[in-house]
């Protein structure tokens, strides 16, 4: 995780084995939406998305991840219960910036 958010700072008050998991989950969710937000290819990085959704298939399944972050990540799951439905939140919600830039209503956004 990038130390230049103070975020990362907030886990640090976690015991030691919780502050793992989520920086193991914000990592995940960071490398997510740099996959849309770092390229200016949209083809490209619906792929990517494609990619990951395949990556939380195999974490989630008991497969062998095939990123850092998913191997970092795949220990916790069953350990703090995490819920698959929860990333695939995340993927859906970067995915929509695939397509959409701005949102003219609060009404509009509240999906995002």
């Amino acid at each position: 995780m990038a130390r230049k958010t103070s975020f990362y700072y907030s886990f640090l008050v976690l015991p030691a084995q919780q502050r793992r998991a989520i920086v193991a989950v914000w990592d995940l969710c960071r490398a997510v939406d740099d996959a849309v937000d770092e390229n200016p290819d949209r083809a490209a990085a619906a792929r990517t998305l494609r990619a990951w959704r395949d990556e939380l298939d195999r974490c989630f399944g008991g497969g062998l991840p095939e990123t850092a972050q998913g191997r970092r990540l795949q220990p916790y799951i069953r350990e703090f219960g995490l819920p698959k439905e929860a990333f695939e939140d995340v993927i859906d919600g970067v995915a929509m910036d695939l397509e959409t830039t701005r949102y003219e209503t609060f009404e509009n956004l509240r999906e995002y």
